[in-house]
């Protein structure tokens, strides 16, 4: 049994979220996390050395039999359901874009509406925009939230000439997705059109696009058998945030378990909480599950043949374009 202890799964400094576990199942390769910079552009590999956690181990693994991770829902069901534990059944498709809006800066008393290329004005319509796009129900279980927002010059009485806002959208429908990222694409297109005055420009960055990943059906029934022995009546959802476990579902059988979250199940903030009572229902559960998954015959096993990480490399999406470098982060 091998216990992970993955690092930089938020993506907070380099840009990347899941880079330990990306790289050691085989998505990213090492030389490509190293050569990641961050925001004062320093290089993720000259810090590890400056730090003395480079190491010098080999980073590629094997196939496990099964890869297993428990975390907290980081939302409000299991609470509202007043379920101590989720089986989760995968993680749903991901898109973090960047937009940035350049307009003209103008005094905001003298200059006539008509007359402005107000980049403040176009930033609140693709706020508006992704929110119709979410309620029209066209794009099945859409959620779409813009997390930031900052123009300049930032005074109240100018213009702005430039703004940037982050669109985060997220789909367990692959299919659904593409068509909400062309729509919103094609809304951007337009955007300048939209505008009392010509002359704003539009441009977008693709900060990380991951597809929806579904969890091993045969690990999802043995988590719940564990659950159902310990008393437990588990629920079946599907992760809303990014985990670790995506990146491994890309070598090996894998599901998590879902612990219970009080507050509405907030995250990354000073009133995440979860009792003690449900930490210790959701080790329990993920201790009975790997040894159910250890008592499994050994013809179960990968053998040989079976794939690697290495193996994940040659595949059409195993490294990002230049259309899906890494730019600022968020809470994933």
């Amino acid at each position: 049994m091998v216990i992970a202890a993955w690092t930089e799964e938020e993506g907070v400094r380099f840009g990347t979220d899941m880079l330990g576990s990306a790289v050691a199942a085989g998505r990213l390769t090492l030389d490509y996390a190293y050569d990641l910079v961050d925001s004062e552009g320093l290089r993720f590999g000259d810090e590890l050395d400056r730090i003395g956690f480079k190491g010098t181990q080999p980073v590629v693994m094997e196939a496990p039999h099964a890869y297993v991770e428990c975390h907290i829902e980081q939302g409000p069901v299991l609470l509202r359901d007043e379920v101590a534990i989720g089986v989760v059944t995968g993680v749903q498709s991901i898109s973090w874009q960047k937009v940035t809006l350049h307009g003209r800066a103008a005094h905001a008393g003298t200059t006539p509406t008509e007359l402005r290329v107000d980049a403040g004005l176009a930033a609140a319509q693709i706020v508006v925009k992704v929110r119709e796009m979410v309620d029209s129900g066209t794009y099945g279980r859409l959620r779409a939230t813009v997390g930031h927002i900052a123009t300049s010059p930032g005074l109240p009485s100018v213009v702005p000439d430039r703004a940037e806002l982050t669109v985060d959208l997220r789909n367990p429908d692959d299919e659904q997705m593409a068509a909400a990222e062309r729509d919103f694409a094609a809304f951007l297109d337009t955007l300048p059109e939209l505008q009392p005055c010509s002359g704003l420009r539009v441009e977008t960055k693709r900060m990380a696009k991951t597809s929806h990943v579904p969890f091993d059906q045969r690990v999802q029934d043995v988590i719940a058998k564990a659950a159902a022995e310990l008393g437990h009546q588990p629920v079946t959802l599907m992760s809303g945030a990014g985990h670790d476990a995506q990146e491994m579902a890309a070598i090996a059988p894998t599901a998590m378990v879902f612990v219970r979250g009080q507050h509405d199940g907030i995250s990354h903030n000073p009133r995440e909480y979860s009792t003690p009572e449900d930490c210790t229902a959701g080790i329990s559960v993920l201790a009975n599950t790997l040894l159910r998954l250890t008592d499994e015959p050994t013809d179960a096993l990968p053998g040989e043949g079976a794939p690697t990480a290495e193996d994940a490399l040659t595949g059409e999406d195993a490294l990002p374009g230049e259309d899906a470098l890494p730019g600022e982060t968020h809470d994933a």
